[in-house]
């Protein structure tokens, strides 16, 4: 079974909802889950295809949106160079932990 290659860059616009989201300010719980999870994923492919990626302590929701709204191109596209994505993972799926209820109660 072959799966999709994550694509080279990720929409700004999604990435400023998915720094909205770490930060507590997100209007549309179930648009914001499908940001965060498509920043996963993105994350994902962006370390699998990474050697050099080293482990380090995870980061809070906080700095995570830090790092991830300091890399925010101005041409309309996330690059999401220079990021360890080892690090801001963890913080993007405990997002979803804390969204998941909200979308099973219907909010």
């Amino acid at each position: 079974m072959s799966l999709p290659v994550y694509p080279d860059q990720f929409p700004a616009e999604v990435m400023t909802v998915v720094v909205a989201a770490l930060r507590g300010t997100m209007p549309d719980p179930k648009h914001a889950a499908h940001c965060v999870w498509a920043a996963v994923g993105y994350g994902l492919g962006k370390t699998l295809l990474d050697p050099v990626v080293t482990a380090s302590a995870p980061l809070d929701a906080a700095a995570a949106a830090d790092v991830l709204e300091g890399c925010c191109g101005k041409e309309g596209a996330f690059p999401g160079f220079n990021i360890n994505w080892a690090t801001v993972i963890p913080a993007l799926l405990a997002l979803l932990a804390k969204l998941l209820p909200l979308l099973i109660g219907g909010a």
